[in-house]
């Protein structure tokens, strides 16, 4: 069997409100809502997808 998995990783997401790490111009969130609405509309269907990072 063959699994189609979608790994994402270093989001850098920051609290609500704080400040996004890295001098990052746009929200991390709304950056991590592009690449699930991504996947969405690319229509990979992955069985999985993890989100690593350090």
């Amino acid at each position: 069997m063959v699994y189609k998995i979608v790994q994402i990783t270093d989001t850098h997401l920051t609290p609500e409100g704080g400040q996004p790490a890295n001098h990052q111009q746009i929200d991390p969130a709304d950056k991590l809502q592009d690449v699930f609405d991504d996947i969405y509309t690319t229509n990979v269907d992955p069985d999985l997808i993890v989100i690593t990072g350090d």
